[in-house]
């Protein structure tokens, strides 16, 4: 019996929230594959928000969530599969 792996980039980066539209994700392009976006609130609520099917990849270094919530007061952790300097469009069907 073989045994096989993939190598998958899988990317972590956290950002200051902001009003609901763009964020600005450095190193993200729209090759790759938004897997979370968690807000994680900074004041004393500790609001822990699951929001990744408000976001989608709008442009290189750009997620985008408009007329969804506004994570002014805290952070988001965002989670991606990177498709690599070399790596195809992973969002093709």
């Amino acid at each position: 019996m073989s045994v096989t792996h993939i190598d998958v980039d899988v990317r972590m980066v956290s950002i200051e929230g902001g009003a609901a539209g763009d964020h600005t994700v450095e190193g993200i392009t729209t090759r790759d594959v938004l897997k979370s976006v968690m807000y994680f609130s900074s004041d004393t609520s500790l609001t822990i928000a699951t929001l990744t099917d408000e976001f989608k990849i709008t442009a290189n270094g750009v997620i985008n969530n408009t007329g969804g919530t506004a994570t002014t007061d805290g952070y988001l952790v965002v989670f991606y599969i990177s498709a690599g300097p070399c790596g195809g469009d992973l969002n093709r069907n």
